[in-house]
């Protein structure tokens, strides 16, 4: 990924010393992408699309209290994984769920991108 010149910066996650060495490793191989790879990679874009959530919280806080990152979060579990109980099980069943915002509720205007939570 990183010999690609589109690329400038590589923002890995990890959690642990194993996936920091990972991520090193991932780093030295400065090889291209096999065919493979970059059918794999292309799969992925075409899954995604251009519109879906970066988690950026640009659209936060929500005025009528919903957490939107969490909503585009579940939908992915849903639509992507196939894990259609897992984000219900997450749900509170004790918190209302909150009505339509009526307007009010409205994407940060100084966001960068698009986001799906402004149409």
């Amino acid at each position: 990924m990183l010999s690609n010149p589109a690329v400038t910066v590589a923002i890995p996650g990890m959690a642990t010393v194993d996936e920091l060495n990972a991520n090193v490793a991932g780093a030295a191989n400065i090889d291209p992408l096999t065919p493979e790879e970059e059918a794999a990679c292309q799969a992925v874009r075409n899954a995604l699309g251009t519109q879906f959530c970066r988690r950026c919280n640009y659209c936060a806080p929500c005025t009528v209290g919903i957490s939107i990152p969490s909503v585009f979060l579940f939908q992915g579990y849903l639509n992507r994984y196939g894990l259609q109980q897992w984000p219900r099980a997450l749900r509170h069943p004790a918190k209302p769920r909150p009505g339509p915002a009526s307007g009010a509720a409205r994407a940060n205007p100084a966001a960068p991108i698009t986001c799906p939570s402004a149409r």
